[in-house]
């Protein structure tokens, strides 16, 4: 994701149903408000990161990021077009952003899900997150995800 995708991405949000809208950013609206936009635009690459999927017509069907919220903590957005729901694609784009956060040095990924976004909640839990009601929200689960390597996933990596 690029500065030069923001009109895309402000094209893709509108395109979304109301309710999708509502899932993704908690709250009723038809466009992300220019400074929303502005920020989501201006990644700062050591600590953040994006993606974009397109379709065969160039238009964006899926938009995955991930923002500092501590040191070692990061956050992460997906959404996903209705049509382009079931394919595989928000998964994938999951598994960049855990990558790309993973290298940039986070220990854990987290977000905030509305109860009601089940396709979310079993993305998260697909992508091995765990979930835990809100103590802010009782309408909220919070994921958490640890990036940091297991012990059994690190033994015989690096070897002399």
């Amino acid at each position: 994701f690029e500065p030069e995708d923001a009109e895309a991405k402000q094209q893709f949000i509108r395109r979304l149903s109301p309710q999708s809208r509502y899932t993704r950013f908690m709250t009723r609206t038809n466009a992300l408000p220019q400074p929303t936009l502005a920020r989501f635009s201006k990644l700062d690459y050591h600590s953040e990161g994006a993606w974009i999927a397109e379709n065969s017509d160039g238009l964006i069907v899926a938009v995955s990021r991930f923002s500092r919220l501590t040191r070692d903590e990061c956050e992460f957005g997906i959404t996903v077009s209705e049509d382009t729901r079931g394919s595989g694609l928000a998964h994938e784009m999951m598994q960049l952003i855990i990558r790309l956060a993973t290298q940039q040095g986070y220990q854990s990924m987290s977000a905030e899900i509305l109860k009601e976004n089940t396709a979310m909640l079993k993305l998260a839990e697909k992508s091995g997150f765990s979930l835990m009601e809100s103590e802010q929200d009782k309408n909220l689960y919070q994921a958490k995800l640890n990036l940091l390597p297991t012990e059994e996933q690190g033994k015989g990596k690096f070897r002399q």
